[in-house]
């Protein structure tokens, strides 16, 4: 798969936005599930903004390994946030599977 990456850092930034908006109007409303399922998936496009400017996202929903191995190719000033970042999206990388199929062990 061959890579613009500029046209994929704007994809996945404005994919990214979308979701973020869809998670506000989803909190207002009082959706749980779907606040959390599109908060996650903000976050996951958040990442694979970051990614693509290097090389081609993951497909999975945890780029958070991808990311850190990113780490050595950003300016020393933004590591932190980077590796932040990266422990975000792993942290809410589970809850895609739950918001999507519930917790069936727990009857949700």
């Amino acid at each position: 798969m061959s890579l613009n990456p500029v046209r994929e850092v704007d994809y996945r930034r404005r994919l990214a936005i979308e979701h973020l908006q869809r998670a506000e109007k989803l909190f207002s409303l009082k959706d749980w599930v779907g606040t959390v399922s599109s908060c996650q998936l903000a976050v996951e496009n958040f990442a694979k903004a970051i990614i693509a400017v290097f090389e081609v996202p993951t497909w999975s929903h945890d780029p958070s390994d991808q990311l850190k191995g990113l780490i050595s190719r950003f300016p020393s000033g933004l590591t932190d946030k980077v590796n932040e970042l990266a422990d975000i999206v792993m942290e809410m990388a589970p809850e895609h599977g739950r918001s999507t199929y519930g917790e069936p062990s727990e009857g949700l």
